[in-house]
């Protein structure tokens, strides 16, 4: 009788493990990361060191921002 309770008690046991890695399997974790919503860096202002700046001059204009005249963009084209 002993023996046939530990015999069922292993069954058992072995059930409940194949249960336990067949959900483990059907789970799917949530790591925090949505691969439709990617994380951008934050924008930054960007100071300039002042000696960058007495060494290159030019480096004051903001050449994306500053709109060409159309002689500037008739001799690009």
């Amino acid at each position: 009788m002993e023996q046939a309770l530990l015999d069922t008690i292993g069954t058992l046991t072995k059930k409940v493990e194949d249960l336990l890695v067949r959900q483990h399997a059907n789970t799917v974790e949530d790591d925090g990361t949505d691969q439709y919503s990617p994380t951008r860096a934050f924008a930054r202002d960007l100071q300039t060191y002042p000696r960058l700046m007495e060494a290159l001059p030019s480096i004051e204009v903001d050449f994306f921002r500053s709109p060409l005249s159309n002689e500037e963009k008739r001799d690009t084209v």
